[in-house]
């Protein structure tokens, strides 16, 4: 034999040495885990943890025949999703319940509690059948498995821990509306046991508690607990659990989006009062009016869509209302104003069609210019510097026909009614309608601001005021 003979054997000798201890300290840590639970928790994926007598269909007995308590507490992480327009609200929460079972007693091997595996002892271990009412989907995420635990403590304990994700109806009142706060309920039922076997209830008195860094953009996040309640059917009586998830909307969205730059149209439409009346303030007006429009209007698109008035649809129409009396008192105004131009023109066509008069020359004696009297100048038998001209009224020829002819002949002058100056009673009527548009201007100037005023203090103190906000 020589040397690398001896070299290969020797390597190989020491090889085979090394594998051996290798494996008897695998199999002395085994051993040691299996007969003692030497870190907290231990994983135990052996289903021989059971009992041979243990039925998983029974629920667990408790003493003197009293119901069973199963306990519950709920962490809130997230809110993921609020759907106004279907109501219903989706919520991410670490769920636990708590229940105990005697015949699971000292199967931790000295430890206080050992963690098991969910999935293996699924349908070995008897379970609540607990359920969300009103809930129309639960999820749970997963990534390699799904986010679940089970611990057994030594005196039969157990504890069920899991995350999931519930999307429930969430019934809203949109009255208030911006300043609105829904409440939405999330009930913990039992579905086949009545409360004469199992019971619901809140571990060590703490319901529901929200994640510390939990922020919504658009809510106030609380949640209250409501306490325990029995629902009754025709089957029995039922435990059940409940907390409120309580979201108070934010105002400060639509304080800037709609509120503000309504009242600043508000604000100019008032400002037209003040303006000299042409037809520049109605053109303000009217373009505010349907500014405003427009604006609301797309207000109403991201709005749920109720059969009732919403708090911000009232402060919509009462805007509109003060745009739209502003700019119906311009028209007024402005009609005024042309009616005292149609006034001098109408009293202008008035005045020429009056029957005018002439004198004569030579004595300014009025002369009829009617076609129906005939103006004659006539010389007596004496001679012109004996008898001046006058001037009489011939009748016609059918005033001949007439028996008292004879007394229709004047020789005094006709003159006619002293006529009333025109340019006093065009005055008068442009002075009254001038009072009368300014008197409107000024009462408006001075009502519609105060009015708006008025209205904002009763509007906001019920808003406010309303719907624990």
């Amino acid at each position: 034999m020589n040397l690398r003979d001896i070299l290969v054997f020797l390597l190989s000798f020491f090889c085979a040495l090394a594998n051996s201890s290798l494996m008897s300290a695998e199999m002395s840590r085994d051993s040691k885990v299996d007969s003692k639970y030497d870190y907290d928790p231990t994983l135990r994926l052996s289903e021989s943890l059971i009992p041979a007598n243990y039925n998983s269909l029974d629920p667990p007995p408790t003493d003197r025949g009293s119901p069973l308590k199963v306990e519950f507490s709920v962490v809130l992480m997230n809110v993921r999703d609020i759907e106004e327009m279907k109501q219903e609200v989706t919520l991410e929460m670490n769920f636990r319940i708590y229940w105990e079972d005697t015949r699971l007693k000292n199967l931790t091997g000295g430890e206080d509690f050992i963690v098991i595996n969910p999935e293996s002892f699924e349908k070995r271990l008897w379970r609540p059948d607990v359920f969300i009412d009103h809930a129309k989907e639960v999820k749970q995420p997963v990534l390699l498995t799904k986010p679940v635990s089970m611990r057994l403590f030594s005196d039969g304990g157990i504890r069920y821990s899991a995350r999931i994700s519930v999307t429930l109806a969430c019934q809203m009142n949109f009255k208030f509306y911006p300043a609105d706060t829904q409440h939405c309920k999330v009930d913990l039922k039992s579905y086949a046991y009545p409360n004469t076997i199992l019971t619901l209830g809140w571990h060590q008195g703490i319901s529901t508690t929200v994640a510390s860094d939990l922020r919504l953009s658009n809510y106030y996040l609380t949640v209250k607990n409501t306490g325990e309640f029995l629902t009754t059917s025709t089957s029995g009586i039922y435990s059940g659990i409940r907390f409120t998830v309580k979201l108070r909307r934010d105002m400060s969205y639509h304080v800037v989006q709609t509120y503000l730059p309504s009242s600043m149209f508000i604000l100019v439409t008032f400002m037209t009062f003040v303006m000299p009346q042409d037809s520049g303030a109605v053109a303000i007006a009217m373009t505010t009016l349907l500014t405003m429009t427009a604006m609301f209007a797309a207000v109403r698109q991201n709005t749920p869509n109720v059969s009732y008035a919403k708090a911000i649809d009232i402060w919509m129409v009462v805007c509109m209302l003060f745009v739209f009396y502003a700019l119906g008192q311009h028209m007024i105004t402005m009609r005024l104003r042309h009616m005292k131009i149609e006034l001098i023109q109408q009293d202008m066509e008035d005045a020429q069609k009056q029957p005018t008069f002439t004198t004569n020359e030579s004595n300014d004696t009025p002369v009829n210019d009617d076609p129906n009297v005939l103006g004659v100048a006539y010389r007596g038998i004496h001679n012109k510097d004996s008898f001046p001209m006058q001037t009489i009224n011939i009748p016609t020829d059918e005033q001949h026909r007439n028996d008292d002819v004879s007394r229709r002949y004047s020789k005094e002058p006709t003159y006619p009614p002293p006529p009333i100056p025109m340019e006093d009673s065009i005055s008068a009527k442009i002075k009254e309608y001038k009072a009368l548009g300014n008197k409107i201007r000024r009462i408006s100037s001075i009502l519609t601001p105060i009015s708006f005023i008025f209205f904002n203090v009763i509007y906001w103190t019920w808003l406010l005021g309303s719907r624990e906000y």
